[in-house]
Formats: structure tokens, sequence, C-alpha cells
């Protein structure tokens, strides 16, 4: 007997989702001309015979089949949906999480200012770059469900490959600051690394430093942008006449071990560049940990760490690229291929400023030319 109170449960059969796969096996097609076609683009459905679109859509229209969830109560067909991926770290409780959260959310806030100005709306997803697998999946949805396009933060290489692949299926996507540069020469917003390096050795150059330490992680393997940093010290130390020598620091989350601290100790270096902004930190609080005073004793030059302050330590001199403008020239670069009907435009390459610090004294016409480029 029925309580009166409740009311009756039924269950509702489960329906398997039918997906473009399903699609194009009906329609003896391939998984890409049923994509191309069912995009409602017409630069790439007059690529087929019309039987061919025709049996497509026939067999999308018979089993059901959505491709875009978000474009389907639009009152027009251009998509007012782009898809933002950046990096997730993973439940990581430490000191430098909200740090890293800052680059991340500095991006995401350039490119959904200029966004809104367009009536384009984000859908944010993260990966989690230290689990290669975890979030690809999901990711590879949305990018191809129909949307306008893709910004994406990829420090993945199965995502990477996959973004390529893209590519030349007529995808928009902007990757930025991916980890294998050279695979990039369309298509990314990248820093330059080079330059950063250059930039950090004028500093010290200029500071009078002869003896230079690089600060590097070790037992990890040195990624494509910092073999550039790395070559843009090294040649400034070559013109410089400076002595050049890699101290190697452990990743985060773990700290400096006094082996660690002592071959930092008994170098006898008077100037330093951390390759990033977490390295930059360390290495600060390395230096105090050894009774060195980085401004004083040392000059200490870092990456990307001017918004990093801690107590009772000296502000970080600084290469800084804007994380805020990449995620504007990001957007301004997904527009304009969509307003054009492109799909492809040559990576671009953002300068980094010097951001002055405690540190390391900057010299007033090095200011004054930003970067301090030749």
């Amino acid at each position: 007997m029925l309580d009166s109170g409740a009311a009756p449960k039924f269950n509702r059969p489960s329906m398997p989702r039918v997906t473009l796969a399903h699609v194009a096996e009906r329609a003896g097609v391939s998984t890409a001309t049923a994509s191309l076609i069912l995009s409602g683009r017409e630069e790439y459905i007059k690529q087929f015979r019309p039987d061919t679109v025709e049996k497509v859509r026939r067999s999308a229209k018979r089993l059901g089949y959505r491709a875009n969830l978000f474009a389907a109560g639009l009152p027009t067909k251009a998509p007012a949906f782009f898809v933002l991926v950046i990096r997730d770290f993973g439940g990581r409780q430490d000191i430098h999480d909200w740090h890293l959260w800052a680059f991340e959310g500095n991006l995401l806030a350039g490119a959904v200012r200029l966004a809104a100005s367009e009536g384009l709306y984000p859908i944010v997803a993260t990966i989690n770059p230290d689990a290669p697998d975890a979030g690809v999946a999901s990711a590879k949805r949305i990018v191809t469900g129909g949307v306008m396009g893709a910004i994406v933060r990829a420090q993945n290489p199965p995502l990477e490959k996959w973004l390529r692949e893209q590519l030349h299926l007529g995808y928009r996507i902007v990757v930025v600051f991916p980890d294998q540069i050279s695979n990039w020469p369309q298509n990314a917003i990248i820093a330059d690394n080079l330059l950063i390096g250059t930039s950090a050795g004028r500093l010290l150059a200029a500071s009078q430093c002869k003896r230079w330490g690089l600060v590097r992680y070790k037992q990890r393997t040195t990624r494509e942008p910092h073999q550039l940093r790395i070559r843009g010290i090294e040649d400034t130390a070559r013109q410089a006449g400076a002595s050049f020598e890699v101290i190697c620091l452990p990743p985060p989350p773990q700290k400096p071990t006094d082996r660690d601290l002592a071959r930092l100790a008994k170098r006898d270096f008077d100037g330093l560049f951390a390759l990033d902004s977490v390295l930059s930190v360390n290495t600060l609080q390395a230096c105090r940990r050894v009774g060195l005073k980085p401004g004083e004793d040392i000059s200490l030059v870092g990456v990307n760490c001017s918004q990093w302050h801690g107590p009772a330590m000296p502000s970080i001199t600084s290469i800084d690229v804007s994380w805020s403008e990449v995620g504007r020239t990001a957007m301004q670069q997904l527009i304009q291929l969509s307003h054009d009907h492109q799909y492809l435009f040559e990576s671009i390459l953002i300068k980094p400023q010097i951001a002055p610090g405690a540190t390391c004294p900057v010299p007033e016409e090095m200011l004054s030319d930003k970067t301090g480029s030749a």
C-alpha cells in the first residue's frame, strides 16, 4: 500500500548516449568526416559530396544526436561559448599553491574581460599536470563540443599531441605556454624565454657580479622553456666574462636538504638566477638559511615572482611575463580567427618585463627599456 504522502517512484530506462562515432558508423564514414559535416561550417561541408552530407545528417537525425548542448538553444549559429583549460594542482597544500593559482587566475581574467566585450562566455576546465591522463578526456569532449574555440594552458604531452591533431581538422585552438615549444610554430602564445635568461644576465652583469650561479631543479628533465632561459644567461655570462655554475634544488613539495644548503654556501657565488617562480622563492629562503642576504651579500634574480611576498623577506627582483596580457592576447587571436574564418596563426612571443625588487638593483636605463634587451 502506498503512503498517501509520498509520490510513487518510477524507474526510467537508461538510454545510451549517442556519440559522434555512432553517427559516423551508421553513415559509413569516418568520425572526422561526420564531425566536419555536423559542424555546420559551410567551408567544411562543401568539401564533401552532397550524398555524403545527406547520409551523415540523416544518420544524426535518426539517432537523435545533438552535436552541441550549448549552441542548441542559441538564436544564432555562432556559438557564444569558448573553452578555457587551465592547470589544476591536484589539491596540493603547500606554501606555493596560492602563487601558482595566481598565474592561472590572471590568465583567466585577461581572457574573460576581453571575451565579455564580445559577448562570449567561458567554459572552464582544469587539468592536473602531475597526473597526465586525468581530465584529458573531459577536455577533449568540450573542445570538440561545438564551441567557437579553445584557449588551452597545455603542459600535458598527451593533450598537446591531441590538440595538434585537432588543428589539422580545423578547430580553433590557442595554446598558452606549451612545454614543447618547438612543436608549436603556429597557434601558441609563448614567453620569450631566451630574452628572460638574457635579461637576468644583464642585471647580474650590471651589478658587477662575476661568479654566477644558475639554480635549477635536480632529478628532473629540463623543460624546453628552461633550456632557452639557460642558453640566454650562459651567452650573457660569456659576454660579461663571468664564471657560470649550476646548482640544483629539489622540486616542490620537497625542501632543500642540509647538503643542498652546504653546496650553496661553499660555492661563493655573488649572483644567482633561479629559473622559475618556485625556484626563486626557494633560493631566497635557502640563502637566508645559510646566512646570505640577497640584495646585500649576493644578487638574486628570479622569474615570475614579483607577486610573492613573505614575512620579513625582501621582494625578489624578477623577470616577469604578464599572464593577464597573455590571456588577452590569446583571446584576441581566438576572436580574430573566428572573424576571419581561419584556424591558424603564427605563434606569438610575449616579451618579459623587469619587476624591480630588493634582491638585485635595476639600472635606470634597463627600467626604461623594460627587458634590458639591447
